[in-house]
């Protein structure tokens, strides 16, 4: 009999990095032979943002937030509508949030996605740091959690020297973090990659990829944060390699319409789902993204692409897996100039070979070398 393995993410999430993520850890885990199911459980303030019918995006303050909310609301429904049917085929079949967290997995892992910021989910969430009852031989497993929104205040150093006892084994996605962990609670902390990049390739052939501008040469920006600044120079470049303009976002973004408006060779999908974002990588010819997991799935689909440098704390996730693979130069700030050197992805594939050995070495030694079957 397979032992069990449940999985605490943000898989609900209407954003592609937090579902695709959730995709890939529960294949790498199911491949090494267990059963495994995410555990069902509502963060509300992750949800809350997501949900386009919720009280923090319909009931925003101010007659004018509150017609935005209502003109993008159709956009918004059709975009996860989308996802859920996503997620009910290839990650979580039911839908439906659990009452409590089940008691019964052999193995409880946490991550990957930013699980650990206390600005994502509304101050630390009790359940993303293992406060809950198992039975006494369960372990519980941190894999690539992430958080960049700790201040590491008194109180805040205190919460995480007694909570991160909860954990068997710990691994944080970046650098700073493991640095972070080890300085202020004094616990050796692993880095390991993302479990998007645990995968090659062709394990997202199970999904049925899109191609949005299909037969067509374009270049794709993929927005995120506040980087419409980057648009007009992201044009001029693929008018110079004689392709179109693909830009697909999170939120509706009324600038980027008025953009794709004025110029015909410029395509906007406000509501794209995950088969059209992984057929979007796949077909560009070049991506422009300050998206993490846009950075990661141009790596792994060998794009030539460049990660936008924003004036804000996000960054350190993309610098972080940019300089473990040797690709530091391919950050871009809004004044830099785009170079036209070409990322050699010999060098960057076998790096990530060996970071992917690495990762897997952690969860093996995590799960204690089990096989996947009882005794």
């Amino acid at each position: 009999m397979k032992k069990r393995i449940g999985i605490l993410t943000t898989y609900f999430a209407t954003n592609f990095g937090a579902m695709l993520q959730a995709f890939a850890m529960k294949r790498v885990l199911e491949q090494l032979g267990y059963e495994v199911e995410m555990i069902r459980y509502k963060q509300k303030k992750v949800f809350d943002v997501y949900n386009p019918l919720g009280k923090i995006q319909f009931w925003s303050k101010g007659l004018l937030a509150k017609a935005k909310q209502i003109y993008i609301l159709p956009t918004s429904l059709r975009k996860i509508l989308k996802y859920r049917r996503f997620m009910r085929k290839y990650i979580e079949p039911h839908g439906n949030f659990l009452r409590e967290i089940p008691r019964d997995f052999d193995f409880y892992f946490f991550g990957s996605d930013q699980i650990w910021n206390p600005g994502n989910t509304d101050g630390f969430d009790e359940v993303y740091f293992g406060n809950f009852e198992t039975k006494k031989s369960a372990k519980k497993i941190a894999y690539a959690a992430s958080a960049e929104g700790i201040s590491y205040s008194a109180d805040e150093v205190a919460y995480l020297k007694k909570n991160l006892q909860n954990f068997n084994s710990i691994a944080v996605r970046e650098a700073k973090l493991a640095a972070d962990i080890e300085r202020h609670v004094g616990m050796k902390t692993e880095v390991v990659l993302d479990p998007s990049l645990m995968v090659g390739r062709e394990i997202y052939e199970e999904i049925s990829a899109v191609n949005p501008l299909k037969n067509k040469k374009f270049v794709l920006f993929y927005k995120v944060r506040r980087s419409n600044d980057f648009l007009p120079k992201i044009y001029e470049f693929s008018k110079s390699i004689g392709a179109e303009l693909l830009v697909i976002s999170t939120w509706y973004e009324r600038k980027i319409y008025l953009f794709a408006q004025k110029h015909r060779d410029v395509t906007y999908i406000p509501a794209a789902g995950p088969e059209e974002f992984l057929g979007a990588f796949e077909a560009a010819e070049f991506v422009f993204t300050p998206s993490f997991h846009g950075a990661a799935f141009s790596v792994l689909f060998n794009k030539q692409f460049f990660s936008l440098h924003l004036d804000d704390t996000w960054n350190t996730r993309a610098t972080d897996l940019l300089n473990l693979l040797g690709i530091g130069n391919r950050l871009l700030k809004i004044d830099d100039e785009i170079s036209t050197e070409q990322i050699d992805f010999c060098s960057v594939n076998q790096k990530l070979a060996e970071a992917r050995e690495k990762s897997f070495a952690y969860i093996r030694k995590a799960l204690s070398d089990d096989l996947g079957t009882s005794d």
